[in-house]
């Protein structure tokens, strides 16, 4: 028996997140695709990969029953979708692409998305709503936070802490045993080997703070 699914945002993460729910279903039978959402006034009444845009997050509130997979890039919008969403609406989906690699005694919360290729090794926890592109490897007993965005190509050591609203730019890594504080930003190519601040950007190899933001930055709109 499959699920009715919809999908929040209809860009390039929309299409992504499309491909992954349809890849699952090559699998086995888990998803029926309804079509996208998206709070864009431009998108209404299109279609997307032969998909209709049904209406705003909106339409969730007379249909309870239907998982809804937030699929925005950016940490502090997908957020505040997901606070706005979870005040009428409980089912979120959560999807995991069927080539990915999870290790003994991996977590992953609700509405997480894990894209082809993941690796995460034993130990992994990943936080709800978190976004992890392809071909992003995780390492053992490592913690990444809720809404946290990792793009694609991503390396981040054993026993490191990524704290909630994280978004580590392509072909970024890390050490072991470092910590990134909560809403903070490494750039692309960047190299974590120390602990990085909460609401920072840092940039480079080695990854250095070059821009830091006020406490609660992510909730403004």
């Amino acid at each position: 028996m499959t699920t009715n699914l919809v999908i929040l945002g209809s860009g390039g993460v929309g299409r992504q997140t499309l491909q992954i729910a349809r890849d699952m279903n090559t699998r086995e039978p888990t998803w029926n695709i309804l079509g996208f959402l998206d709070d864009s006034s431009a998108a209404m009444g299109t279609t997307v990969a032969d998909f209709p845009v049904l209406g705003s997050s909106e339409w969730l509130r007379e249909h309870d029953e239907v998982h809804v997979s937030v699929a925005i890039g950016s940490p502090a919008d997908r957020k505040r979708a997901c606070d706005r969403l979870s005040s009428f609406h409980r089912s979120f989906a959560t999807l995991i692409h069927p080539s990915a690699i999870l290790g003994d005694r991996c977590w992953i919360g609700e509405g997480a998305t894990l894209y082809p290729g993941v690796v995460l090794d034993p130990d992994v926890q990943i936080g709800r709503f978190a976004l992890i592109n392809k071909l992003c490897s995780v390492g053992h007993d490592t913690t990444v936070g809720s809404f946290v965005t990792l793009a694609p190509g991503i390396n981040v050591g054993g026993a490191v802490t990524i704290g909630d609203g994280c978004e580590l730019g392509i072909g970024s890594a890390t050490i072991q045993g470092v910590s990134i504080g909560e809403w903070s930003v490494i750039g692309a190519g960047g190299v974590v080997v120390r602990d990085v601040p909460p609401n920072v950007t840092a940039i480079g190899v080695p990854a250095s703070p070059v821009k830091s933001r006020q406490q609660g930055w992510h909730e403004e709109a």
